[in-house]
């Protein structure tokens, strides 16, 4: 699911990568927590996150994908589950040993 996150081009509408992971997730009996979760790793890992990001750069930048996925995230969101989705992939790319864990976590 991440994968196909990640191939998603913004200048598309968010509406076709909804249809796609929708297609995926009843063909591979996924459920919304493995989308909400996938989409946001996707979001983590294009942001540019460096030792050297400020927190008000990495906040800016984060406002401004979710900005973008907002639409996607909401309507893969049908439950509190999906959102506790969005929440630990936050803290699976925290825990992360590579420079965005290290970043994320401080």
């Amino acid at each position: 699911l991440k994968s196909i996150c990640l191939e998603y081009e913004p200048a598309s509408p968010i509406e076709n990568l909804a249809i796609e992971l929708n297609s995926f997730k009843f063909s591979q009996n996924a459920t919304y927590v493995d989308c909400t979760t996938a989409a946001t790793l996707a979001i983590l890992e294009q942001m540019s996150i460096t030792k050297d990001t400020t927190d008000g750069k990495l906040v800016q930048e984060f406002k401004s994908y979710l900005d973008h996925w907002a639409p996607l995230l909401q309507k893969m969101s049908i439950g509190l589950d999906e959102e506790k989705g969005i929440v630990l992939a936050l803290e699976q790319c925290a825990l992360e040993s590579n420079e965005r864990g290290q970043t994320l976590s401080s």
